[in-house]
């Protein structure tokens, strides 16, 4: 796998999990998040883990309502670790953010770290 797909799974991943739907993402969070997966956003530590994950992301729903992500671009690194993707995400609740993420994996079948940038459009 590529560390492409994987930007595209992750992508996928928010898309649902930002759904109006509520579906349990545990299969999908043990399946493309590695143990000791870290999530920064604009500079501050947001998940140490992956259990950390589903909390995180349900507080950011409950703020800001169901989201819809489009993507823009997926570029990927040279050596296949990491991919910057670009997209922009309408939150029910709050608007359109610009999001700015690079995400890192070692083995290309997980990620193990996203270090996102975003502001509000």
């Amino acid at each position: 796998m590529s560390i492409q797909h994987l930007a595209q799974q992750y992508n996928d991943f928010m898309s649902s999990f930002g759904s109006g739907v509520e579906i349990d993402q545990s299969v999908n969070i043990e399946k493309l998040f590695t143990a000791d997966f870290q999530k920064i956003a604009n500079g501050i530590i947001l998940t140490l883990g992956r259990k950390e994950l589903e909390t995180q992301l349900t507080e950011v729903k409950k703020t800001m309502g169901s989201w819809t992500i489009e993507t823009k671009k997926i570029l990927p690194s040279t050596d296949n670790k990491e991919c910057t993707i670009r997209f922009m995400a309408e939150t029910e609740k709050a608007g359109k953010f610009d999001v700015l993420a690079v995400l890192s994996s070692e083995d290309n079948l997980q990620i193990s770290k996203i270090d996102e940038i975003y502001y509000q459009v």
